[in-house]
């Protein structure tokens, strides 16, 4: 559970008139995790977002509200030790804003994951975005005098199909430094110790 909040107080002169605006933003929170092992690890979380603007003219008062709430569930869920399933789901409700840029988006992103070979040292992974093709984003920006709300259409939905192999390491024999550029006797073996053969 967790809860933000910003308030600010913005003071300004419009042909000689003295404005004051005050801007109140609150936002609790929380989330739920379940975890059970090789089986499936998910996390819901939500979130609602107040907006509240009061606007003081010298002849009369103006308010405005928004609100946005944001639901979303991600995890994972695995199967027969070697196939993994992904999803990331978010639901947008905005209420209060400008109808001409107003949008309820639905994101859903999902992967899938298979592995294989030896030691599952390969990886083949297909990756879905924005299945829905309806990733926008409201912001609303406030000063003064006015307040501006607008949409942003982001990166629409793609596809993704990605290869993975995990080289072996190999062990090797490590040469002892103590014997490297050793001066040796007439003899051709070095004084004291052992002999060491490479």
């Amino acid at each position: 559970l967790a809860f933000n909040g910003n308030y600010n107080n913005n003071i300004s002169f419009t042909d000689n008139q003295r404005t004051k605006g005050n801007n109140l933003n609150l936002r609790p929170s929380t989330s739920l995790r379940l975890d059970l092992e090789n089986i499936v690890d998910a996390s819901v979380n939500v979130g609602y977002t107040i907006y509240r603007t009061v606007t003081r003219y010298s002849e009369f008062t103006n308010i405005t509200k928004a609100k946005t709430l944001n639901i979303g569930i991600s995890g994972k869920n695995y199967f027969f030790k070697d196939l993994t399933l992904g999803y990331d789901f978010s639901k947008t409700i905005n209420y209060g804003f400008s109808s001409s840029v107003n949008s309820n988006p639905v994101i859903l992103n999902v992967y899938t994951e298979y592995r294989f070979l030896k030691n599952k040292r390969a990886t083949l992974k297909l990756q879905g975005y924005d299945l829905f093709n309806q990733n926008t984003g409201i912001t609303r920006t406030i000063n003064e005098t006015t307040i501006t709300d607008s949409r942003n259409n982001r990166l629409a939905r793609y596809f993704l199909l990605s290869f993975n192999f995990r080289m072996q390491k190999f062990a090797g024999g490590v040469r002892n430094s103590n014997n490297i550029n050793r001066p040796k006797n007439s003899g051709g073996a070095p004084r004291g110790g052992r002999r060491t053969n490479f």
